[in-house]
C-alpha cells in the first residue's frame, strides 16, 4: 500500500465492509480490522472514535508527524482517511436537515503474530515462548520506548503501554502500537489533567491520584509489562504481596527449573538465570510508587545491553576452561563458523541397526584393515575420535557398522547412536547412558548426566558410533567431546558425516578418513544383486550392457542399488536405452563431489520412475516390514536418504513453486508446483504453465471446488495429485492432459467419470479410491497402457465391457465395491495382474473363469468373498505370496469344498502370508500345510471352532507370526513346539522349560520387536535372570502385551520375581495378566501411572492370591477399559485404587467379575478434611458387575451411564445414610440399568432409589418382581423404557409389579419370554405416555387387558408367539395413534376386530403364522394411510385374498407382501 490519503470506500473494500470476521480487536481509540489489498498486501485498519472537533488539516498534520517515526520496534503508519459525508436527519419538529458524519481512520503495517497479550494468555503459546524470545521482546520494547522518549525532537509519551499494545511480527520482533493517539486528540497535553489515561493495572499511582503525566508514566507501565513477561499474567499485582527479594528469587527458581530441560550446559543456564534475575529487578524498580525512584529508559536499555553481552562471552570462557582435561595436542579443532546443514529438514528413514553381515558388504576390506590397525595401535590414548566422511550414499554408515562389529572389539561395550540432523545433546547422552546401563533413561540436568556418564564410562573399554552428524557448531561439538572424555577410560568414537569441516572439528588423535567411491566392478556386483540378474534368462546378453551402466554410477553404492532395482523389470531394449541415454552427458550446475553422470542418472530415476513424490527426491526402497500385514498390503515403502537434498537442489532447486512456503515463486521456469488454491484456472497462479510437469494441490484447498478450466493450459503435465482436494467431479479440461502418466484423485463426489478420460492414453497410474462413482465410461478400455488402478470403496455397480481391454494392468483394487456382482467376463483378459484385491465385494460370484487366467498373481485378497468353486483355480496360482481368505470359507464353501480349498492353499509353495481367520467352520488344518516352507505369517484369528493345529506346522522354519486370538476352542497344546527350530514364533510365544538346570527358551525373545506379544506358560521360566535378558522394557514397538501363567502349575521361580523383570516398555497400550499367583505386585505396577502412562486397557484375570489391586490405576491418564476377573482374595475397593483426585479421567468401560470375597466399594473419595467427596470415573459409559455376591457400594452407587448387574444381589441392596457429610449426587450419571439373575424381591432393590436419572431398565431372569410399595416405583419418575425378560430357571417370574401403572413416564414396555405370567396387571392402563408395547414368547398369557384402549398414546403394538391369546380386545379401536400392528405366531387368535378400520393412523400391518385368522374385516378399506401389508404363512387369510372382491378391499395399500 503506497498511498497516504485513502478513501473510505477503499477501506470498506479491503475489509469486506468492516465485517466481523475481519475484526482484530478494539481499544479506547477505535476498532482494528484486517485489510487485504488487491495485490495481496495485508494492512491493519483502525477506525477511530473521534470525540474532539478535529478538522481535515489538523488530522493530516498529525498523521505526517506520526509518519516520520521510523524505528524497528514501532508499528509503521502507512496511510490515513478523513472523509465527511452529509447524512439526512429528522429534527424533533419534523424538519429534515443534513448533518456531517466524519470517517477517520489510520492504516498500519499488519503484524501476523498478534499481540503479546494473546501469547501470554494462551497456555500453549506461553509454553513455547522461551526465555531467549522473552528477553528479545523486553529489549525491543525498551528500545522502541527509548526512541519515543529521547530520540525525537518532540518527545512522545505513550500513556497506554500494555501487553495488548505490543505486537509481534513473523520473527517475534516486538513493535509498540497505539502510541501518540492521546497527543493527537489532546494537542496541548498538560502535565496534570482531569482526564485519566491508560488502562487499569498499568497506570502509575501518581496519575490515578492527581492526574500527573511525565515520562515515568510509561516507565511504570513498562515495569508491569516486564513483570508479566517474566512471571506470567498473574505476576503483577502478585509481586506487591511479597518482598522484592522473595519475588525475584521465586521467578528465578521457576525459570531455572524450566531452563534445565533445554540448556545444553551449566554455563548457558547460569547466564540465562542472571538475565532473569536482572530483568525482574529492573521491572520491580520500574513499578516503585515514588516516580522519582524509577529508572529512566536510558538506564534500562544500558543495563539490558550489558546482560545481553554477558551471555555471549561467558560460554567461550567456560569452554576454554574445561579443555584442560585433554592435552592441547589432542585438540585437532579450530573454533570457526562455516555454513552448516542445520536448516535442512530431511528425515532419514533408513533401517538403523548396528548388526551387519560382513559377507553381504561389497568391497571396503582393505580400508577396514587400515582403520582397525590405526585405532588399535592408538589405544594408549585415553580417547580416539575418528570421523568418516564422504558424500551421501557412498556407504559411510555401512562401513562404520563393519568396524563396529569386528570381533577385535568383543571385549568392548558397544554403543550406537543415530544422530541425524536434529542435533540434541541430551538425547545423545541419554542414548549412551541407556545402552550402557541397559535401562531407559531420560535425564535433563547436566550434572545428573555428567554423573551417570562418569560412572558408566569409568575404567571401561567402549566403542561408540555417532552416526550421521550434521551439526557444525563448534561449541556444541566441544561440549560433546568434553562430556564423553574420561581419564581412566579407553574410548573409541566413530563419527559419520557428510561434511569435511565437521570431520576436522571433531577428530581427536586421528585424521578424518574420507571414504572413496567403489570400483565400477563392485557397482556391477551391487546392480546384479538388486536386479535379480542371476535368475534372468537373458543375462548373457545383458552382461556387457550392465557393466557399462555400472561405470556411470561413479562408485556410489546407493546409485548402483537404485539403478539395479529400476532395471529389475526392464527388458533388453530398455537396458539399452538406459545405457545409451543422453542423460549421462548432461551438465550439472553445482558440484557436490559427484561425477556429472551420476547426478544425471539419479535425475533420470527421479523424473521417470518415482512419480509419487513429483520427482523431488531420490528414494531407497525398504525391505524390512514393520509388520507382516503392512509389507504385503501396501505399495512399496520408500524412505528418504540424505542424498535427497543434494539431488533436489542440483536438479530442480529453482523449478519448484510451493505456495505453502512464503516467498517461494518458483520463477518462470517452474516445472513442479504445490498449490493451495485450485478454484481458478492455473494461469492466475503460475506465470508460465507450458513447462509444468508435476502438480499437486495442498490440504489447505480441501473446501474449494475445482474450476472446470483448471487444467486448460498445462498440457505438458505428467503427474497430477488431487488427493488432498475436495473434488465434486473431474473437470472436462483434464482430457487435454494427453501426456499425463499419473493421476491421483480419490474421493470424487460425482457419480460419473467424464468420457474425456479416454484421451489420457499415456496414463499408467489411476487412483479413484473412495469416490461415489457408480459407472465407469466405456471409453476406459482405450487407456491401453494403464498398469495401476485403484477403485476401492467406490459406489460401482458394474464394470464396463471394455474393461477387459486393460491388458497391461498389474495392480487392481476393487475392495469395498459392495455393489459389484459379476466381474468374470470383465477380468478374464487381465493375465498380467500381480495384485488383486476384491475384499468385501460380497456379491461377486463366478470367479472361476476370470481367475484361471491370473497366472502371474502374487497378491490376492478375498476377504468376505465366497470361495465356492475356486479349488482348482487356487491350485494354479503358483506365484502367490499373499493370500487372504478371511471370512471367505463359510456358507456353501463350508458345506462342500472346505477341505479341498484348504488343501489347495497348502500347495502354494511361494506363500509368505496366509489368512484363514474369521472362518467358523474350520476345525483343523491339513497336515500338508507344513509344505509352505516360505510361510512367514499365518493368521487364524477368530476361527472359533478351530480345535487343533497339525504337528507339521512346527516344521515351517520361516514361520514368524501365528495369530490364534479369538480361537476359543483351540487346544493350546497343539501350538508349534519344535524346540530344535531356532525361529521364535510370534505373537503367541510359549515358554518351554529347559532340560535339567538349563534355561527355558524365553531368551529367544531378546532380539524380537513385535507390536503384539503374548507370552504363555511363564511358570516354565527357569530363573529371573532369563526374564531380565529379554529387555522387555526396551522393546518400544510393543503396543499389546499378555503375560500368562498356568494356574496351579509347578513354578521354578516365584511369579513376583518374573514379573518384576518383565517390566513393559512405556509405549504399551494394552496389558493383560492371567494366572499370576503371587500375593503382591512388583514396583512398576505399584507406580503404573509413571511407568506405563500410555495404557488404554488393562486386563487382570485369574489372580487368586493377590490381596490388593495395583494402585493407583486411577491416575493412568489414557486408560479407557479395565477388566478385573477372578481376584478372589480382594475384599475392598477404595481410594487406594484411585490414587487421588480426578481418578480414571478417560475410563469408558469397567468390567468386574468372579470376586467372591469383595464386600465393599467406595466409588467416591475424600477431597477435603470436612469429608466432602468427589466421584471418580467422570467419563464411564458402562460398568459390568458379574458374580460378586457379597459386594455392596458405600457412600454412592456404582458409576457409569449403563450398569449391568449379574448375580450380585447385594449391589442392588446397597443403601446408606447421609450422616452430616456433604457428598456427590448419587447416580446422577446413570441412565441405563440391566439386572440379571437376582433372587432378592424387587421391593428390596434400594439402589433404584439412588438413580434419579434412570431412563432404561432391563430385568432378566429375576424371580420376584412383586412390589406393592408406591414409594419405590415412583422414584423412577424418569424411566421411559422397561424390558422384562424371563429365563429358564425353575423359580421363573410369575407376575409383573401390581403397581406397574405408577411408571407414568414409561414410553416403551417389552415383556419377553415370561411363560409363567398369566396376565398383565390392570394398572397398565394408567401408562398414558406408553408408545411401544411388545409381548413376545409369553405363552401363559391368556388375554390382553380389556382396557388396552386406554393407552391412547400407543403407536406400536407387537404380539409375538403368544399362543394363549384368543382375541384382541375391542377397545383396541380407541388407539387413534397406532401406526404399527404386528401379530406373529398367535394361532389362538381367530379373527381381527371388526372395527379395525377405526385405527385411522395405521401405516403397517403384519400378520405372520396366524393360522386361525381366515379373513380381514371389511373396515380395512377405511385405513387410507395403510402403506404396508404383510401376510405370511396364514393359509386361510391367503385364500381370502384371492377373490377379486376381496382384493379390491386392499387395492389401496401400495406395498403388499403375501406368502
Amino acid at each position: 500500500m503506497e498511498q497516504e490519503l485513502v478513501s473510505f470506500q477503499f477501506l470498506q473494500d479491503i475489509t469486506d465492509g468492516f465485517s466481523r470476521k475481519r475484526k482484530l480487536g478494539e481499544g479506547a481509540f477505535g476498532v482494528v480490522y484486517k485489510g487485504v489489498t488487491k495485490s495481496g498486501e495485508k494492512v491493519a485498519v483502525k477506525m477511530l472514535k473521534v470525540s474532539a472537533d478535529l478538522d481535515n488539516q489538523q488530522f493530516r498534520n498529525e498523521f505526517y508527524n506520526l509518519r516520520k517515526l521510523k524505528h524497528p520496534n514501532i508499528v509503521q503508519i502507512l496511510g490515513y482517511c478523513y472523509e465527511t459525508e452529509k447524512i439526512p436527519s429528522v429534527m424533533p419538529d419534523g424538519n429534515k436537515v443534513f448533518v456531517d458524519k466524519t470517517y477517520t481512520a489510520l492504516c498500519f503495517e499488519y503484524l501476523c503474530n498478534g499481540s503479546l497479550q494473546n501469547h501470554l494468555s494462551d497456555k500453549d503459546c506461553e509454553l513455547h515462548l522461551s526465555w531467549h524470545k522473552r528477553f528479545k521482546i523486553i529489549k525491543g520494547t525498551c528500545e522502541g520506548l527509548r526512541y519515543m522518549h529521547k530520540d525525537l525532537e518532540k518527545h512522545i509519551y505513550h500513556l497506554d503501554l500494555k501487553l495488548d499494545n505490543i505486537l509481534l511480527d513473523k520473527d517475534m520482533v516486538p513493535k509498540i502500537a497505539d502510541f501518540g493517539l492521546s497527543m493527537m486528540f489532546d494537542k496541548d497535553l498538560p502535565h496534570n489533567t482531569e482526564s485519566r489515561y491508560g488502562t487499569p493495572g498499568y497506570q502509575p499511582p501518581e496519575h490515578i491520584d492527581t492526574g500527573e503525566i511525565t515520562e515515568k508514566f510509561d516507565i511504570f507501565s513498562l515495569g508491569v509489562v516486564m513483570i508479566r513477561i517474566v512471571s506470567g499474567l498473574e505476576g503483577y499485582p502478585r509481586c506487591q504481596s511479597m518482598s522484592p527479594y522473595e519475588f525475584v528469587d521465586q521467578v528465578k527458581q521457576s525459570w531455572r527449573n524450566r531452563l534445565q530441560a533445554t540448556c545444553s550446559g551449566d554455563l548457558l543456564l547460569e547466564a540465562y538465570c542472571r538475565q532473569v534475575e536482572r530483568c525482574t529487578q529492573i521491572a520491580l524498580d520500574c513499578v516503585k510508587s515514588n516516580s522519582q525512584k524509577r529508572p529512566s529508559i536510558v538506564e534500562i536499555t544500558k543495563e539490558l545491553n550489558e546482560i545481553e553481552a554477558g551471555i555471549c562471552e561467558n560460554p567461550q570462557k567456560e569452554m576454554r576452561k574445561e579443555t584442560k582435561d585433554i592435552p592441547e595436542t589432542d585438540l585437532n579443532i579450530k573454533l570457526q563458523t562455516v555454513p552448516g546443514y542445520s536448516d535442512l529438514d530431511v528425515v532419514d528413514g533408513r533401517e538403523i541397526s548396528s548388526d551387519v553381515a560382513e559377507e553381504l558388504i561389497v568391497g571396503r576390506t582393505e580400508e577396514k584393515k587400515e582403520i582397525m590397525t590405526s585405532l588399535l595401535e592408538g589405544m594408549p590414548k585415553r580417547i580416539a575420535i575418528l570421523p568418516i566422511y564422504g558424500i551421501g550414499g557412498i556407504g559411510k554408515t555401512t562401513f562404520a557398522r563393519l568396524i563396529y562389529n569386528d570381533p577385535k572389539f568383543n571385549g568392548y561395550s558397544r554403543v550406537w547412536v543415530d544422530v541425524f540432523q536434529r542435533f540434541d545433546l541430551h538425547k545423545i547422552y541419554n542414548s549412551i547412558i541407556s545402552q550402557l546401563s541397559k535401562k531407559e533413561r531420560c535425564a535433563n540436568e547436566r550434572q545428573m548426566i555428567h554423573s551417570c556418564l562418569k560412572n558408566l564410562l569409568s575404567g571401561k573399554k567402549i566403542i561408540i558410533v555417532l552416526d550421521d552428524i550434521w551439526e557444525d557448531d563448534p561449541f556444541q561439538l566441544k561440549e560433546l567431546k568434553d562430556m564423553i572424555y574420561h581419564d581412566d577410560s579407553n574410548i573409541i568414537i566413530l563419527v559419520t558425516t557428510r561434511s569435511e569441516c565437521i570431520a576436522k572439528r571433531i577428530c581427536i588423535n586421528h585424521q578424518p578418513y574420507k571414504i572413496l567411491p567403489l570400483p565400477s566392478e563392485m557397482c556391477w556386483d551391487i546392480i546384479k544383486q538388486r536386479c535379480g540378474f542371476e535368475d534372468r534368462n537373458d543375462k548373457e546378453q545383458l552382461m556387457d550392457i550392465g557393466q557399462e551402466i555400472a561405470k556411470q554410477c561413479g562408485g556410489v553404492a546407493l546409485a548402483a542399488q537404485s539403478l539395479g532395482f529400476t532395471l529389475r523389470s526392464k527388458d533388453f531394449d530398455e537396458w539399452m536405452k538406459v545405457k545409451d541415454s543422453d542423460i549421462w552427458n548432461e551438465p550439472v550446475s553445482k558440484d557436490f563431489s559427484l561425477p556429472n553422470h551420476v547426478l544425471a542418472s539419479l535425475k533420470e530415476i527421479c523424473e521417470k520412475y518415482i512419480v509419487q513424490l513429483l520427482g523431488l527426491c531420490f528414494l531407497q526402497q525398504s525391505i524390512s516390514p514393520k509388520s507382516s500385514e503392512e509389507y504385503y498390503t501396501q505399495l512399496p515403502f520408500f524412505t528418504m536418504h540424505d542424498l535427497v537434498h543434494d539431488l533436489a537442489v542440483s536438479l530442480i532447486g529453482n523449478q519448484i513453486l510451493d505456495q505453502s512456503q512464503q516467498g517461494n515463486t518458483g520463477g518462470s521456469s517452474c516445472q513442479y508446483a504445490l498449490l493451495s488454491d485450485y478454484s481458478k484456472p492455473l494461469e492466475f497462479c503460475l506465470t508460465s504453465q507450458a513447462r509444468l510437469v508435476a502438480l499437486r494441490f495442498l490440504d489447505g484447498c480441501r473446501r474449494i471446488q475445482v474450476s472446470g478450466a483448471a487444467f486448460t493450459y498445462v498440457r505438458s503435465l505428467r503427474v497430477l495429485d488431487l488427493s488432498e482436494c475436495s473434488i465434486w467431479r473431474l473437470p472436462d479440461s483434464i482430457g487435454q492432459l494427453k501426456q499425463l502418466t499419473y493421476l491421483n484423485s480419490p474421493g470424487i463426489q460425482d457419480d460419473m467419470v467424464p468420457k474425456c478420460i479416454r484421451n489420457l492414453s499415456n496414463l499408467v497410474y489411476l487412483n479413484l479410491h473412495g469416490s461415489r462413482i457408480r459407472r465407469l465410461p466405456e471409453s476406459i478400455g482405450e487407456m491401453g497402457i494403464l498398469m495401476h488402478l485403484d477403485l476401492s470403496a467406490c459406489s460401482l455397480s458394474e464394470l464396463p465391457v471394455s474393461f477387459w481391454n486393460l491388458e497391461r494392468l498389474v495392480y487392481l483394487d476393487l475392495s469395498g465395491c459392495r455393489g459389484i456382482s459379476s466381474v468374470s467376463q470383465r477380468l478374464q483378459n487381465l493375465n498380467r495382474l500381480e495384485h488383486l484385491n476384491l475384499s468385501w465385494c460380497r456379491n461377486i460370484s463366478c470367479l472361476q473363469k476370470a481367475m484361471s487366467a491370473f497366472t502371474e498373481l502374487q497378491y490376492l485378497n478375498l476377504t468376505h468373498v465366497s470361495c465356492f468353486g475356486l479349488q482348482e483355480v487356487l491350485a494354479k496360482l503358483t506365484k502367490l505370496r499373499y493370500l487372504n481368505l478371511y471370512g471367505s470359507l463359510n456358507g456353501r464353501v463350508a458345506e462342500a469344498g472346505l477341505d479341498s480349498i484348504l488343501e489347495c492353499a497348502s500347495s502354494l509353495s511361494n506363500l509368505e502370508y496366509l489368512n484363514l481367520g474369521g472362518n467358523h467352520h474350520v476345525c483343523t488344518l491339513p497336515e500338508t500345510i507344513g509344505n509352505l516352507s516360505n510361510l512367514n505369517t499365518l493368521d487364524l484369528s477368530n476361527c472359533s471352532n478351530l480345535q487343533r493345529l497339525p504337528p507339521s506346522l512346527s516344521a515351517i522354519n520361516s514361520l514368524k507370526f501365528l495369530n490364534v486370538s479369538g480361537c476359543s476352542s483351540l487346544d493350546k497344546a497343539t501350538l508349534p513346539q519344535n524346540k530344535n527350530n531356532s525361529a521364535c514364533l510370534l505373537p503367541h510365544f510359549v515358554v518351554h522349560a529347559g532340560d535339567g538346570e538349563s534355561s527355558s527358551n524365553l531368551p529367544e525373545l531378546e532380539d524380537k520387536h513385535p507390536t503384539l506379544l503374548e507370552i504363555s506358560r511363564l511358570e516354565n521360566v527357569n530363573s529371573a535372570e532369563e526374564a531380565k535378558r529379554i529387555k522387555l522394557e526396551e522393546k518400544q514397538s510393543i503396543k499389546e502385551l499378555e503375560l500368562v501363567w498356568t494356574r496351579d502349575a509347578k513354578r521354578y521361580v516365584d511369579d513376583l520375581e518374573v514379573l518384576t523383570r518383565l517390566q513393559p516398555p512405556d509405549t504399551l497400550e494394552r496389558l493383560r495378566l492371567h494366572g499370576y499367583s503371587s500375593i503382591s505386585f512388583p514396583f512398576w505396577m505399584m507406580s503404573i501411572a509413571t511407568y506405563l502412562p500410555h495404557l488404554e486397557e488393562i486386563v487382570l484375570e485369574d489372580l487368586p492370591s493377590c490381596t490388593v489391586l495395583p494402585p493407583p490405576l486411577g491416575q493412568l491418564p489414557n486408560l479407557e477399559r479395565l477388566h478385573i476377573h477372578g481376584m478372589g482374595s480382594i475384599r475392598k475397593i477404595d481410594g487406594d485404587l484411585y490414587g487421588g483426585r480426578r481418578a480414571f479421567p478417560r475410563l469408558k468401560r469397567f468390567y468386574i467379575s468372579d470376586m467372591e470375597c469383595l464386600k465393599e466399594w467406595n466409588a467416591a473419595y475424600n477431597i477435603d478434611e470436612d469429608g466432602s467427596n468427589e466421584l471418580a470415573f467422570p467419563e464411564l459409559r458402562r460398568m459390568d458387575i458379574n458374580r460378586c455376591p457379597s459386594l455392596r457400594f458405600k457412600a454412592c452407587p456404582p458409576p457409569g451411564q449403563l450398569l449391568f448387574i449379574n448375580t450380585s444381589d447385594q449391589v442392588l441392596l446397597s443403601s446408606w445414610e447421609n450422616r452430616g457429610r456433604r457428598h456427590v449426587s448419587a447416580g446422577t450419571g446413570t441412565t441405563g440399568l440391566w439386572v440379571k439373575c437376582c433372587e432378592a424381591p424387587l421391593h428390596q432393590w434400594s439402589l433404584l432409589r439412588l438413580l434419579p436419572c434412570l431412563t432404561d431398565l432391563r430385568i432378566t431372569d429375576c424371580s420376584d418382581l412383586t412390589c406393592s410399595s408406591t414409594d419405590l416405583l415412583r422414584c423412577l419418575s424418569s424411566l421411559d423404557t422397561l424390558i422384562v425378560e424371563g429365563g429358564d430357571r425353575e423359580n421363573a417370574l410369575v407376575a409383573l409389579p401390581e403397581r406397574l401403572g405408577d411408571l407414568t413416564s414409561l414410553e416403551e414396555l417389552r415383556i419377553l419370554n415370561c411363560n409363567a405370567i398369566k396376565a398383565l396387571p390392570d394398572s397398565i392402563q394408567q401408562l398414558s405416555c406408553l408408545q411401544r408395547l411388545q409381548i413376545k414368547d409369553c405363552k401363559g398369557i391368556m388375554a390382553l387387558p380389556q382396557r388396552l384402549g386406554d393407552l391412547t398414546a400407543l403407536e406400536e403394538l407387537s404380539i409375538l408367539n403368544c399362543k394363549g391369546i384368543k382375541a384382541l380386545p375391542d377397545s383396541i379401536q380407541q388407539l387413534r395413534f397406532l401406526d404399527h400392528l404386528e401379530i406373529h405366531d398367535c394361532n389362538g387368535i381367530m379373527a381381527l376386530p371388526e372395527r379395525l378400520g377405526d385405527l385411522t393412523s395405521l401405516e403397517e400391518l403384519r400378520i405372520l403364522n396366524c393360522k386361525g385368522i381366515k379373513a380381514l374385516p371389511d373396515s380395512i378399506q377405511q385405513l387410507r394411510f395403510l402403506k404396508h401389508l404383510e401376510i405370511h404363512d396364514c393359509p386361510g387369510l391367503a385364500r381370502w385374498c384371492k377373490p377379486k372382491e376381496n382384493r379390491m378391499k386392499i387395492d389401496h395399500i401400495p406395498n403388499k407382501k403375501e406368502a
